[in-house]
């Protein structure tokens, strides 16, 4: 005896179409790559340019940049956080330690297996690992 309704279509009222505007995430801090660290250098902080930065090597619970010159700063914060703040087109991660500077890789070759021997214009060596090597063959190019 009950008899259902046809379902309609009810049309809101939207008088101001803007409050129905999806919402926009707001910026984060790391929208643009960081171009200077605050480092400590003993009991001094001092001011980086992350250009000057020939590798970042991760420490335990901190990491070291280490310069052109072979000057290693302390960085408190992992190295997940220091690959976020710095230009992906600038830096890999070779490893799970390790991320380097394009402009100082000086060559690089065949290891073992599918690992890259990667040699710095400092003289230092690092070693991909064999996950990170196609991804570096692709960054550097």
């Amino acid at each position: 005896r009950f008899t259902e309704k046809e379902p309609t279509e009810e049309k809101i009222s939207t008088q101001n179409d803007e409050a129905l505007a999806p919402i926009q995430p707001l910026p984060t801090q790391h929208d643009e790559p960081t171009e200077t660290l605050i480092l400590k250098k003993g009991k001094e902080e001092v001011i980086l340019e992350v250009k000057e930065v020939v590798y970042f090597q991760a420490q335990g619970d901190f990491v070291l940049a280490v310069d052109i010159e072979g000057k290693k700063y302390v960085i408190n914060k992992s190295l997940r956080d220091v690959y976020q703040e710095i230009d992906e087109q600038m830096f890999y991660q070779i490893n799970r330690s390790e991320i380097v500077n394009r402009q100082y890789v000086q060559k690089f070759s065949t290891h073992i297996k599918n690992r890259l021997k990667i040699e710095l214009t400092n003289a230092e060596v690092v070693y991909s690992s064999n996950s990170r090597t196609p991804g570096f063959r692709k960054w550097i190019k």
